[in-house]
């Protein structure tokens, strides 16, 4: 009976012979064959993107000349505490020297970082947030003026 519905189901198709239907099976992987061998020799090929021209774009210029800026700025605070920090009068602020070396070991390996991937997002905000924290230091550092 099962055989009796695949027949029915199947009744559309001619009977073949067994030789015709290895001739339709053979074509049809020789057809598939060459046409896979068509779209694997013409498919676009990719060249590699040298172009740097998305690593200088502007806001990554623009972001780096504000760094460049509060760079400078924080640099003279800095240079405003440096005898205070020389020779510190109190623990507090030998506490505060040793901070500002650790936020500048921080700071040079992000931007070491930083600058073998310029267009990193995350590292940008992450040199930010050490900036802006020795930034803090150095304004508590002069606010304990003995």
């Amino acid at each position: 009976m099962q055989r009796a519905e695949r027949r029915g189901w199947l009744s559309f198709l001619p009977s073949f012979s067994p030789a015709w239907q290895t001739v339709f099976a053979g074509a049809l992987v020789l057809v598939l064959t060459i046409s896979g061998g068509w779209v694997y020799l013409h498919r676009p090929i990719q060249k590699p993107d040298n172009d740097k021209s998305l690593l200088k774009s502007s806001a990554l210029e623009e972001v780096e000349s504000a760094e460049s800026s509060y760079e400078g700025a924080i640099d003279k605070l800095a240079a405003e505490t440096k005898p205070q920090l020389e020779n510190p009068a109190t623990p507090l602020l030998a506490n505060y020297h040793e901070k500002l070396l650790v936020l500048d070991s921080a700071i040079a390996d992000l931007r070491a970082q930083a600058g073998l991937n310029p267009s990193n997002a995350q590292l940008r905000y992450q040199l930010l947030a050490m900036y802006q924290e020795k930034q803090h230091t150095l304004e508590e550092v002069l606010e304990a003026k003995p």
